[in-house]
């Protein structure tokens, strides 16, 4: 029994352990998630920066080449912005101040390779912000399943119940040789009282075997008593006094 008690109480620490360290990789892999967000929201700030200067360097370019926001060859350079970021919303007009408005300026070339260069950056921002919105959503969803069924609790769950499972089987070994005594003892009574009526029968004057059958009586229900009464210690120190498990009515028949 002490054998039977101490491997599920094994059992039940490593499956405890198994959970607890799976929960810990979980844990794990939400702090790196959590690392790695705002590793990519620091890096947005850097490709918001590099924005920033090529978008002034172009402010410094315009201003280099004298150029106003109303002037032609700022709103020739914004239909061809225009058309390169978005053709199909170039109509016909448009179409024409494009074929007629010859061949790019300095200050035009100049500025749409500095577009070029913030696309490159602002590419490199969305794929940021895209990495960012999946690591939150992984979170989300380790958290959601957490709270849909707690890994620990579940492990303790079922640690108890190995353990439980262990108990019921010492309570029933413990039963069984309580009912064995006892049925034991009964059929030692059965037969010495089958034994006294048939001496009964044959000499009603025998006090003596009469007496010696109530003593064996008394002392069986003296060792019933003991063997019941460590059951329901046993069963108690363990935290689990229910009838239902014993298959006995302890406390009436002491």
């Amino acid at each position: 029994m002490g054998q039977k008690k101490a491997k599920a109480q094994r059992d039940a620490l490593r499956r405890i352990v198994e959970v607890f360290e799976s929960d810990l990789k979980i844990d794990q892999t939400l702090k790196d998630s959590a690392l790695h967000k705002e590793e990519l929201v620091e890096q947005v700030k850097q490709y918001d920066a590099e924005i920033d200067k090529l978008t002034q360097a172009q402010q410094e370019l315009k201003e280099e080449y004298g150029i106003t926001d109303d002037s032609e060859e700022e709103q020739n350079l914004n239909l061809i912005r225009k058309s390169l970021s978005d053709p199909f919303s170039v109509t016909e007009e448009d179409m024409e101040k494009l074929e007629n408005m010859g061949p790019l300026t300095d200050y035009q070339r100049d500025s749409l390779e500095l577009d070029a260069a913030k696309e490159v950056w602002q590419n490199l921002k969305e794929d940021a912000i895209d990495a960012h919105k999946g690591e939150s959503g992984k979170i989300q969803g380790i958290n959601m399943e957490r709270l849909k069924s707690d890994p620990m609790v579940g492990a303790q769950k079922e640690a108890q119940a190995i353990k439980d499972a262990a108990k019921d089987s010492i309570i029933t070994m413990l039963r069984e040789e309580a009912k064995e005594k006892i049925d034991e003892k009964f059929g030692t009574v059965t037969e010495t009282q089958g034994k006294k009526d048939e001496e009964e029968e044959i000499d009603d004057g025998d006090k003596k075997k009469k007496a010696d059958a109530k003593m064996q009586t008394e002392d069986l229900t003296a060792e019933q008593k003991d063997i019941l009464e460590r059951l329901k210690r046993f069963v108690k120190s363990q935290g689990i006094l229910r009838e239902d498990i014993l298959g006995l009515k302890i406390d009436e028949l002491l």
